[in-house]
């Protein structure tokens, strides 16, 4: 899996199209990537304290050889290479969607920071839907008697 940091204005028309194009392919001739253990530093680099960010999860399977691993731009201090998508990415190569909010300093979380909140996040609400459910059972057995 490769992650893209996206604006969700972008990713809702992208949703209606079936493509998204991001904002570098026209002038960069690629969409900037990132695996997933370094996204939040181009994030908390290119996009500080911006709330209206999603993170793509994609599936580079599909995608072929339009995906390419190179320096990055810049290049990293440590000569680390990133994942550029050389043409437009397929909605149908996007195997999942999070919600990228920074954190209270405007920096960005890691991946794994944000798929940790969200599955406390998930089972807060499935706690929350038994709570209710124990509730509304509850309140049928009081009726009956």
């Amino acid at each position: 899996m490769i992650l893209h940091i996206c604006p969700r204005a972008a990713w809702e028309t992208a949703a209606e199209t079936g493509w998204y194009d991001g904002d570098t392919l026209a002038t960069e001739g690629f969409i900037h990537c990132s695996p997933p253990d370094w996204a939040h530093v181009p994030a908390t680099a290119r996009f500080r304290g911006r709330t209206d960010l999603l993170l793509l999860e994609i599936d580079p399977a599909p995608l072929g050889e339009a995906v390419v691993w190179e320096d990055g731009v810049p290049p990293a201090p440590d000569g680390r290479q990133f994942p550029h998508l050389y043409g437009r990415l397929p909605v149908s190569a996007v195997t999942g969607v999070r919600p990228y909010p920074p954190l209270a300093d405007g920096s960005f979380p890691t991946y794994a920071e944000v798929e940790r909140a969200d599955e406390e996040r998930a089972d807060e609400e499935r706690a929350d839907e038994e709570r209710a459910d124990e509730e509304r059972a509850e309140m049928e057995r009081r009726a009956d008697r």
